[in-house]
């Protein structure tokens, strides 16, 4: 039932405690461990799905749409810490590198990543801005 008790812990702070939580996460789990952003959103979508499948046999008592509103949520939330670490990394790269041309007009510097993330934007609901 470890699941029920992240659930209870996580799920029941309000909005910006959970935007806050996630988005510091996030930042600790990209900066410290480096894991690609495609490989903790799909963990994030494993552990929705295993909720829903407890809400599904009335082991937890939730409604469906409240956890994946929940999930939305966390998403975004590591999407932004994401955005804003690689934009960050990028204004760093061009910074180190502002007096080598060949660097500045590497714009494929982060390509793949831009690719992946614009294609999880696509697919958001609603997306707050950053600022």
């Amino acid at each position: 039932m470890a699941e029920v008790k992240v659930f209870n812990a996580i799920f029941e702070k309000d909005h910006d405690e959970i935007e806050h939580y996630f988005y510091n996460l996030a930042a600790k789990v990209k900066s410290g461990h480096n894991i690609p952003f495609e490989d903790i959103i799909y963990v994030a979508e494993v552990l929705e799905t295993e909720l829903l499948n407890l809400i599904e046999h009335k082991i937890l008592n939730k409604e469906i749409k409240y956890v994946i509103k929940r999930f939305e949520l966390i998403k975004q939330s590591i999407a932004k810490s994401y955005f804003t670490l690689i934009m960050k990394d990028i204004i760093s790269f061009f910074y180190a590198n502002k007096s080598d041309e060949k660097h500045l007009s590497s714009s494929s510097v982060h390509r793949e990543w831009f690719e992946g993330f614009a294609l999880f934007i696509k697919d958001a609901k609603k997306i707050k801005p950053l600022l």
